[in-house]
């Protein structure tokens, strides 16, 4: 089988790109908060259970209520990994727009 070069340079970003993200896993698994956030917070999510696939149940708001002292709305939409914002771009903006306009008066 022959190789290409720029298959082999393709294959090199892949490598290097998944090194760096392991590199990050690392530092999140090891980082220790030293206090809650003091705010709310807004997930806008997908409302399909893709985790599943990956035997690994996720919780509503991802855990979020444990690390913050404000409150946690979560916004669920239909769609996938793939879906979620292309199926959902108008309702997404118009949410964002909203919380802004909330935010400014």
């Amino acid at each position: 089988m022959n190789v290409s070069t720029s298959q082999c340079k393709d294959f090199s970003a892949i490598v290097e790109s998944a090194k760096r993200y392991a590199k990050k896993v690392k530092l999140l698994c090891n980082y220790n908060m030293s206090a809650k956030f003091k705010g709310d917070v807004k997930l806008i999510r997908s409302n399909d259970k893709y985790s599943v696939s990956i035997n690994v149940e996720t919780e509503h708001d991802y855990g979020l209520q444990r690390i913050t002292e404000g409150n946690v709305e979560v916004i669920s939409l239909p769609g996938d990994h793939n879906t979620f914002i292309p199926n959902n771009a108008d309702a997404i903006g118009n949410y964002i727009e909203n919380q802004l306009y909330y935010i400014a008066a």
